[in-house]
């Protein structure tokens, strides 16, 4: 229907500029099937709900027919064999470089204004039966304001192994007045810099692996405690209480100026000039009878405190804001790579494999998220197949 004609305009074109950026590496004329028909195929199949490549071939011979209308299939139906051999082939860094291309023409001339960066690891490709091999950690980037992801990029493993792939990103998008955010493992000074000399602005929480910024920070958080300064004129503050789930969470935001911050700490941490600390409290119910005849009831409280700093000045209201738009690469993009199109359920044990296999996804994600049509991705999924 509607659907598929419009996805197909937004496929033809992701082929195109695929089909552009990256070269066959196969033996020229030695190729039974064309790089455009396994790539048509593999999208459409796993846009309609295929799991593995086995799946794809299986799609493709029960749409038979409808591939030939608008793929040439010299070759015929190519084999999971064959599927699974040009994967492992193709590069992965111009299948990103057509990737990011593609979803910066989504956006268009519309500025991007949020970009969140974080890394996911791949359940399917770790070899537990292989000792000093570990799963594939790749990093994400999510246009939170457009709802799109923008690329991604292998990382070494989590924390500082994420930090070179973040650098190279910034130096592949326009994030001019843009405000960037990373976890607390690409939290480090040159990060600061490296966002700052593209004229973007930062957002960062400040935790143990920078110790003596935090040190400073805690320690002047000490002299305004958040129920004391509600009344304070002079501080900055907002709370934030949301009921659901069984359990109730306060936030509670206040910021203060950099101003009063040592010069090694500016030194540190290019042009910063808000310094937020966010206190979360969530009560939930336990139903432990040992507690309650412990404690005297089943309420379970628990309480944390992050230090985030960032080169805008914000309101507390605003930095709490930008703090939970942050989280949404984590409850949008990779909670539906996983749930919606089983991004951990693939046993894939190519890493190159692996990671051109999460680029294909990618795309999908951002045509099924930009698809107008009511319901879940996964729903939208079905009909993709059923269509």
């Amino acid at each position: 229907g509607e659907m598929i004609q419009d996805n197909k305009g937004a496929l033809s074109n992701c082929m195109k500029i695929i089909i552009s950026k990256v070269e066959d590496p196969r033996v020229l004329n030695r190729s039974k099937h064309s790089l455009l028909d396994i790539l048509g195929i593999t999208f459409c199949a796993m846009m309609s709900g295929a799991k593995s490549f086995l799946e794809i071939e299986e799609f493709a011979y029960e749409r038979k027919e409808w591939f030939e209308s608008f793929l040439e299939l010299k070759g015929g139906i190519p084999s999971h064999d064959t599927l699974m051999r040009v994967f492992s082939i193709l590069d992965p860094n111009e299948v990103h470089a057509a990737l990011t291309e593609w979803s910066l023409s989504l956006i268009g001339k519309n500025p991007i204004k949020r970009i969140c960066m974080d890394g996911k690891s791949i359940e399917g490709t770790e070899r537990t039966f292989t000792p000093g091999t570990h799963c594939l950690h790749i990093l994400n980037v999510y246009a939170s304001d457009h709802g799109i992801t923008l690329g991604q990029l292998k990382a070494n493993s989590s924390g500082l192994g994420e930090i070179k792939p973040m650098k190279e990103m910034l130096k592949i998008l326009n994030i001019k007045k843009a405000l960037i955010s990373v976890d607390a493992g690409g939290s480090v000074p040159s990060m600061s810099r490296a966002i700052r000399e593209k004229h973007g602005d930062y957002i960062l929480p400040i935790k143990l692996n920078q110790k003596l910024s935090h040190e400073e920070i805690k320690e002047k958080f000490i002299k305004h405690p958040f129920k004391e300064s509600a009344s304070n004129k002079k501080l900055d503050c907002y709370q934030l209480e949301e009921k659901g789930h069984g359990r109730i969470d306060k936030r509670m935001c206040s910021v203060i100026s950099a101003k009063e911050f040592s010069e090694e700490f500016h030194n540190n941490w290019k042009d910063v000039k808000s310094i937020i600390r966010l206190t979360r409290v969530r009560e939930t119910k336990d139903k432990s009878l040992s507690r309650k005849l412990k404690t005297g009831t089943d309420v379970r409280i628990t309480e944390s405190t992050v230090y985030y700093i960032s080169s805008k000045i914000l309101s507390a209201e605003k930095a709490i804001h930008h703090i939970r738009e942050h989280w949404s690469i984590e409850n949008n993009l990779h909670w539906q790579l996983d749930v919606a199109l089983g991004e951990d359920d693939w046993s894939v044990r190519a890493k190159k494999m692996a990671l051109n296999l999460c680029a294909v996804r990618k795309v999908i994600y951002n045509i099924l998220k930009q698809e107008p049509s009511k319901g879940s991705m996964k729903r939208k999924i079905k009909r993709a197949g059923w269509n």
